[in-house]
């Protein structure tokens, strides 16, 4: 008989700070979006989209590092310790 272990890391305070961080991102960049479609002089607006461009640059590194620590999980058995983290 084949003994398998999991183990899961603790995910409460990542999971509430990579919520909290991609909330703020997502808010700032709604909000420099709205100010860029509200400008009538075309300089601020082309400042305004390269702010936003900016601002959602790590959205998708934060949805995959919270996608990450969410599958993690450690498996002990005889044949030795198996990590999963990520999509692999």
């Amino acid at each position: 008989m084949d003994q398998l272990k999991e183990f899961r890391p603790l995910r409460q305070k990542g999971v509430s700070l990579y919520f909290r961080f991609l909330l703020l991102l997502i808010a700032g960049l709604s909000a420099v979006l709205i100010m860029a479609f509200n400008q009538q002089m075309r300089s601020l607006f082309y400042a305004y989209l390269i702010i936003s461009v900016i601002l959602f640059i790590p959205i998708p590194v934060i949805l995959y590092r919270l996608l990450s620590l969410l599958r993690a999980k450690y498996t002990l058995n005889r044949d030795g310790l198996h990590l999963q983290w990520g999509l692999r």
